[in-house]
């Protein structure tokens, strides 16, 4: 099976490359809305609350540009009947979720990366909670996004509707996630968040296994 779904993510890899919708779609979006949030900035005084929001405001507007793209493509390119033929729900939904990953870490490594260069606030005082912190985080975006996304990508207002259906469900992580980087950008201990770290750990478990239970009558139907 992890052969066939690395085929998949290796077939939508290279989609992405030959036509750089996605990859397009986030660095523009990033960096514009980077660019004007610091310049609404510059004469006010930002606290580590403001900018956690922000960050992680971005960081999910860039997952919804993009995130669910990997399943409306195969309804776009009428390539949907061959994989449903070809290969089995969990190697599909392996595949995706793949292709989610790699696309959420990296956009959200630059969206990190550029907030540590234009925010002077922005200073990571607990690193290896930081890290932790974003694995858990951008898998829980990445395994919630690609289940909606095959929900979704048989509607008509595909693009719209997957911002209204994904806030409810990532809005618990984001959330907590928010709590974990005011935490990181203090100097909180890592006790002091264990406790946030572990609900995002049970958030991606069940996301994963809800998403492995469900997806075969979502793809099927």
């Amino acid at each position: 099976m992890l052969s066939r779904s690395y085929w998949l993510f290796r077939k939508d890899a290279a989609s992405e490359i030959k036509t750089r919708y996605a990859v397009n779609t986030q660095v523009m979006f990033i960096l514009v809305t980077i660019s004007v949030v610091l310049f609404s900035l510059v004469n006010v005084a930002a606290d580590y609350a403001l900018v956690s929001g922000l960050y992680w405001t971005i960081i999910y507007y860039s997952a919804t540009n993009g995130l669910a793209r990997s399943f409306i493509s195969e309804y776009d390119k009428s390539t949907y009947f061959i994989l449903k033929v070809n290969t089995s729900p969990d190697v599909v939904l392996t595949g995706k979720l793949m292709f989610n990953l790699a696309l959420i870490f990296s956009s959200g490594l630059l969206i990190t990366l550029l907030f540590l260069l234009w925010f002077n606030i922005f200073i990571i005082s607990s690193p290896a909670v930081f890290c932790l912190l974003l694995i858990l985080s951008f898998t829980g975006l990445a395994s919630a996004s690609t289940l909606l996304g095959a929900l979704i990508s048989k509607a008509g207002a595909k693009n719209s509707l997957f911002a209204v259906v994904s806030f409810p469900v990532m809005l618990p992580l984001l959330l907590i996630s928010v709590d974990v980087t005011k935490a990181c950008l203090s100097g909180t201990s890592f006790a002091a968040v264990f406790g946030s770290l572990g609900l995002l750990t049970c958030y991606d478990g069940i996301i994963i296994t809800v998403s492995y239970m469900l997806f075969k009558y979502v793809w099927e139907d």
